[in-house]
């Protein structure tokens, strides 16, 4: 892995060239997969919103194109991106207070970040640990906190080993992984999050080895539905949380091919 990436004669990776990548991606132009235009590069982008020229979060490319349907009916589909370069896109999340601000998160890509409908897209963080995230949950009692889980366990060949569950509570502008989590085989295929709207503290994750559930935040953790042979099942792949309940109230699937069970 490291003699691939290593440049001709050198024998320790420059990581430092990673970071003046990013910077001078910052200044290159843009393509907007939705608009299907140019965009200025993120850098301009980012000084515009700082100097107030852009407000709403549009960037510059403009919030939205009228096409929402307010009739109820859909109305026709449009890629919005991120390209080609997100990955197999397995999560989204669309912010409740503000719906041109939206999260997509790739098996291969890691996670991005829109503030204008899709206009452009931007990588929150290319350094995190592991960038095969498959679920993310907001905190229904504050969007600036956001749980994603990492590793594809849904059993197909070519699924990515995660390392666990990261937080932030800025909206995306940096990212924690939860140490309880990091090196835990319990937590190596994290399927599915969901967040308590009774209390944000109470955080549940489908795995390979069933659900989990922590009480503070995802600070600690305890497993609470064990998924094995004895119950016919082999990996928890999905969770729904009630929310007109004042406890928690959860639905499990667990179990995939040809076995599966609902708790």
């Amino acid at each position: 892995y490291l003699q691939k990436r290593l440049p001709k004669g050198e024998k320790q990776l420059p990581i430092e060239r990673y970071y003046e990548a990013k910077e001078k991606i910052k200044r290159m132009k843009r393509f907007s997969t939705r608009s299907n235009r140019n965009l200025p590069p993120q850098a301009e982008a980012e000084q515009g919103f700082e100097d107030g020229q852009f407000p709403n979060g549009t960037g510059g490319g403009g919030a939205g194109d009228g096409s929402a349907s307010t009739s109820g009916a859909l109305g026709t589909w449009q890629s919005i991106g991120p390209g080609n370069v997100g990955g197999r896109t397995r999560a989204l999340l669309i912010d409740p207070v503000n719906p041109d601000i939206m999260y997509a998160a790739g098996v291969a890509g890691g996670i991005w970040k829109t503030t204008n409908g899709g206009d452009s897209w931007t990588p929150l963080d290319d350094f995190l640990a592991n960038i095969a995230v498959t679920t993310m949950a907001f905190d229904p009692s504050n969007p600036s906190t956001i749980y994603a889980g990492t590793g594809e366990g849904f059993f197909n060949a070519d699924g990515v080993r995660g390392a666990g569950i990261f937080k932030t509570t800025d909206a995306g502008a940096h990212w924690t992984r939860l140490s309880a989590t990091a090196s835990n085989l319990n937590f190596f295929f994290v399927n599915d999050i969901v967040v308590s709207p009774a209390n944000g503290q109470h955080v549940y994750a489908a795995t390979r080895t069933g659900v989990w559930r922590s009480l503070d935040g995802g600070t600690s953790w305890n497993q609470s539905l064990v998924s094995n042979a004895a119950n016919g099942a082999n990996g928890a792949m999905d969770l729904v949380i009630r929310t007109d309940q004042a406890t928690d109230y959860i639905f499990a699937a667990l179990g995939s091919f040809a076995r599966a069970h609902i708790f």
